[in-house]
């Protein structure tokens, strides 16, 4: 990949609307509400969060409860959803994948008329289905609402605002940090930590099959610490503009007994289980390690697993992980 768009989608009035989407995105100051839902195998989940961004600052998310107080997120990311956020560096992404359809009116988000911009898959089995929709602010840009679809056209991921303002919101303090009982976020890892890891023995690789980029990787516990104490977790992120693909590694061995559920797959001298739920789980060993794959496209499962160690430890070897995928998969959203 060039890194890109194809010359044809140059032109395409889509992709030029999805361009103005990530200007607004970086540099529109403008706070507001937004309901995010996520629909899975155990039942959908919606949240309530303030959001507030200041360009240059970063992004402040408050989950809003019943009791009129919150938990409250501030970092310097990518975009302000609780879904992968539309920016420069994924447009390229977006259009080696996804067809973006010419953009055609849409309804009044949070009191703002609207544009919709679609994406088609074009390859997969999948290929021709709607993968995802947007509604741009037709003034600004701004995407008010997004929509994720799987290959069978079911809502997996919404957020849409419910109110937005585009006032400046009180200064947002550049450290990273979190007030309140949030969700273990893990600690960012840098491009330099990260390669150190690697040079440790951490696979953490840079990109997947089907374009795929990392954007995201942070760890939970530590290589070494105090008898008792959680050991390390490498938690990484990966995009392809509209899916993720989120990948765990961790040294130990599995359990059976807790994947009884699960379906088996014999993958050369190993196994794989897979959960088919939404997202879509895999976790298997390999030579001493434990990868969990979660997707919220099952079409890129299997390609993942291509590019990742081939299972070759049965469970039972090696240390008893002390982190089970359930406990992985709260890490996925700090307000779920």
């Amino acid at each position: 990949m060039s890194g890109q768009p194809a010359p044809g989608q140059l032109a395409s009035p889509g992709l030029a609307r999805l361009v103005l989407a990530c200007h607004a995105s970086s540099t529109l100051p403008y706070s507001g509400v937004q309901r995010v839902r996520v629909v899975g195998s155990s039942g959908d989940r919606t949240s309530m969060v303030a959001v507030a961004h200041l360009p240059g600052s970063g992004v402040r998310l408050t989950l809003q409860s019943p009791a009129g107080h919150g938990t409250t997120f501030v970092g310097q990311l990518a975009g302000p959803s609780l879904l992968p956020a539309v920016d420069e560096s994924t447009l390229a992404r977006i259009s080696s994948r996804y067809t973006v359809q010419a953009p055609r009116p849409g309804s009044t988000i949070a009191g703002r008329d609207t544009t919709v911009v679609e994406l088609l898959r074009t390859s997969g089995p999948s290929s021709g289905s709607v993968a995802a929709r947007f509604w741009l602010d037709r003034a600004t840009s701004l995407p008010l609402q997004r929509e994720v679809f799987d290959g069978a056209g079911h809502l997996e991921q919404a957020s849409t605002y419910t109110s937005i303002s585009y006032r400046r919101p009180a200064d947002i303090p550049r450290l990273t940090t979190v007030v309140g009982s949030a969700a273990d976020l893990g600690q960012g890892v840098s491009a330099a930590q990260l390669d150190g890891l690697r040079r440790g023995g951490w696979l953490a690789p840079g990109r997947l099959p089907d374009d795929f980029e990392l954007v995201d990787a942070r760890v939970h516990g530590a290589e070494s610490g105090p008898v008792g104490s959680a050991p390390l977790v490498l938690q990484l992120a990966y995009t392809d503009g509209v899916s993720v693909v989120s990948l765990f590694e961790q040294r130990g061995r599995l359990e059976a007994d807790q994947l009884a559920s699960w379906t088996q797959q014999q993958r050369g001298t190993g196994v794989v289980y897979l959960d088919r739920g939404n997202p879509r789980r895999m976790v298997w060993s390999a030579d001493g390690s434990v990868y969990t794959v979660v997707s919220d496209d099952p079409d890129v499962v299997d390609a993942v697993l291509t590019a990742l160690p081939a299972p070759t430890s049965p469970p039972g070897v090696g240390q008893r992980l002390r982190h089970g995928t359930g406990r992985l998969l709260s890490w996925l959203n700090p307000f779920a």
